[in-house]
C-alpha cells in the first residue's frame, strides 16, 4: 500500500512538473507580450496619426477642387469679355 501511494505521488509530482513553463521562460514570454503590446500601441497611435493626415488632405483636395473651378469660370468669363472685345475692334476698324 505505501507502494502504491509512493507510486502515485511521484506520478502527480511529473505531471504537475512537466506540464509548467520555466520561470526564465514564463518572464521571457512576458517580456515579449510586453514588447508587442508597446509596439501595438505604438502603430494604433500611428494610425490615428496617418487617419488625421488623410482627413486633412481630402479638406484640402476638396479646397483646390473649389479653387479650380472658380478659376476655370473666371477663365471663361476673361475669354468671353476677350471675344467681345475682338468684336468690337473688328467693327470699328471696318
Amino acid at each position: 500500500m505505501k507502494k502504491a501511494l509512493i507510486l502515485f505521488l511521484l506520478a502527480a509530482f511529473l505531471i504537475s512538473v512537466s506540464g509548467c513553463a520555466s520561470k526564465t521562460e514564463y518572464d521571457k514570454l512576458l517580456d515579449q507580450k510586453a514588447a508587442l503590446e508597446k509596439k501595438c500601441d505604438s502603430l494604433n497611435a500611428e494610425k490615428a496619426n496617418l487617419k488625421k493626415t488623410i482627413s486633412t488632405r481630402d479638406m484640402e483636395i476638396r479646397d483646390l477642387k473649389n479653387n479650380l473651378k472658380n478659376t476655370q469660370a473666371k477663365v471663361q468669363n476673361l475669354e468671353k469679355q476677350l471675344a467681345k472685345a475682338k468684336a468690337e475692334i473688328v467693327k470699328r476698324t471696318h
